[in-house]
């Protein structure tokens, strides 16, 4: 019975050392397995997640591309918006001040205008008033050379009248004197 106190428990001993061994190597074999597949979805997620940054990247990176393009855009959109308002700021001040240079030309036109239209007033009125005087000493010439015509013909009657009056005095002298 010695043998068996100690070759019972020897040959547990190695039953339980062989099972042990078994189980320890399956275990840590599905340790292993389990610690790889546990790396590999860690690896796949870290993988998943430097796809994932990488494309959120890409996007921001886009996206802030797209953000600089439509600033730029707005920014030219604004400079020739800016541009533009200059340019109709300057064309309406250049319009308006043709218009207040247009408008003193034409106040000094029409002051000219009002002077000139009294000169032209003042000419006719002259130039009827010489008209009126130009009849008047036409008619005066007619009546006047009509008169010198009279006058004429009176002088030439009184002539006439002093010559007979002077023969019949020379006549009656004669004839007195020779009484």
């Amino acid at each position: 019975m010695n043998k068996w106190y100690f070759g019972f428990p020897l040959i547990a001993l190695v039953a339980f050392a062989l099972f042990f061994w078994q189980f320890n190597r399956r275990h840590e074999a599905e340790l292993a397995r389990e610690a790889a597949a546990v790396k590999e979805e860690r690896a796949a997620e870290l993988r998943q997640q430097m796809q994932a940054r990488l494309e959120a990247a890409q996007a921001a990176k886009k996206t802030a591309d797209e953000n600089r393009r439509v600033r730029e855009e707005e920014k030219a959109r604004e400079e020739a918006e800016r541009v533009a308002r200059q340019e109709a700021i300057a064309r309406r001040d250049d319009v308006a001040s043709n218009l207040a240079k247009s408008r003193r030309l034409l106040d000094a036109a029409r002051s000219d205008l009002t002077g000139e239209e009294e000169r032209l007033k003042k000419i006719r009125d002259e130039n009827s008033f010489l008209q009126a005087e130009k009849t008047f000493l036409t008619d005066y010439i007619k009546r006047a050379e009509g008169n010198a015509t009279r006058m004429l013909a009176l002088v030439e009657k009184m002539d006439t009248a002093a010559a007979k009056v002077v023969a019949e005095l020379e006549a009656a002298k004669a004839s007195g004197s020779k009484k």
